[in-house]
């Protein structure tokens, strides 16, 4: 599969003109053909440098996959360690590729202006509500441990918050869980931007799970940006120091109760990083 990537890649330049020796290289890795031209870029000694959604090969996805995730972190290893430079958006993935030798800088996640406007409309229109003992839980559940997370907290919301509050269910591949719905509980699934944006104004917060991994939930930033606080289970590391930022951490959805007040805000908000002055080389 590697040989495929790289063919493909080397075909690409050969089109374009482009030669590795006189290139500078800008490379997004996630999974796939990204992580195998970064090892080649490696091998070959070119100027690169990687900025990765998260160190891929770490993210559990059940025993099944243990020895292709090894052969996947010999890549990781491989193409960081060859980079100019890592510009990561976790402070975890960070600390894990310096340890590992590689030239590791975060560069903290922020929206496109488009994205920010967007958050400010929400900020606006949440300003003076009042509660509505709505919650949103918002996530992905097409991995197995994120969809065993949301079955565990719709179930534990069904038995000891239901009476109080009330819960809606979004994100991508939610739709499985449509036989979990109640009264108390609606299952969305995956909803337009509109749709979501009328949502994040009603509701009082929003609940997010995320299994032990590494990255970060870019999603934080952007509802910090919109003014809705968060809570997020405590097995997420990275989350646990953003307290000031809006983010309440749970170790049960119980702790919920109690935690929540209708003049509940995000605190301290994001701001955007100083990409000249942190990050010379951005500059170009």
């Amino acid at each position: 599969m590697s040989a495929i990537y790289v063919g493909w890649f080397n075909r690409a330049l050969g089109k374009a003109k482009i030669s590795l020796e006189n290139t500078v290289f800008l490379l997004e890795t996630a999974s796939g053909a990204s992580t195998h031209i970064a090892a080649y870029l490696a091998e070959a000694k070119a100027d690169y440098y990687l900025f990765p959604h998260n160190i891929e090969s770490l993210v559990y996805r059940g025993m099944n996959s243990y020895i292709k995730a090894v052969n996947q972190f010999s890549l990781d290893i491989r193409s960081s360690r060859g980079a100019k430079a890592c510009f990561t958006i976790s402070p975890l993935d960070t600390f894990i590729l310096s340890a590992l030798s590689a030239k590791a800088v975060t560069l903290p996640y922020y929206p496109v202006s488009q994205d920010v406007m967007k958050c400010q409309s929400i900020y606006s229109k949440r300003l003076g509500r009042q509660a509505t003992n709505r919650l949103l839980f918002l996530g992905s559940v097409v991995n197995f441990p994120t969809r065993e997370g949301t079955i565990k907290l719709i179930s534990q919301f069904k038995e000891h918050l239901a009476t109080k509050y009330l819960l809606d269910v979004v994100g991508y591949g939610t739709e499985q869980l449509r036989n979990m719905a109640t009264p108390r509980i609606k299952v969305h699934g995956t909803l337009s931007d509109e749709m979501l944006h009328d949502l994040l104004v009603e509701i009082d917060a929003v609940v997010l799970y995320q299994p032990p991994t590494t990255g970060f939930l870019t999603r934080i930033v952007e509802l910090n940006l919109s003014g809705v606080p968060v809570f997020l289970n405590i097995e997420y590391i990275a989350g646990c120091s953003l307290e000031n930022y809006g983010v309440n951490i749970y170790r049960k959805l119980t702790d919920i109760d109690g935690m929540l007040f209708p003049q509940s805000t995000t605190g301290t908000v994001f701001s955007p990083p100083n990409l000249g002055g942190e990050y010379p080389f951005l500059r170009i």
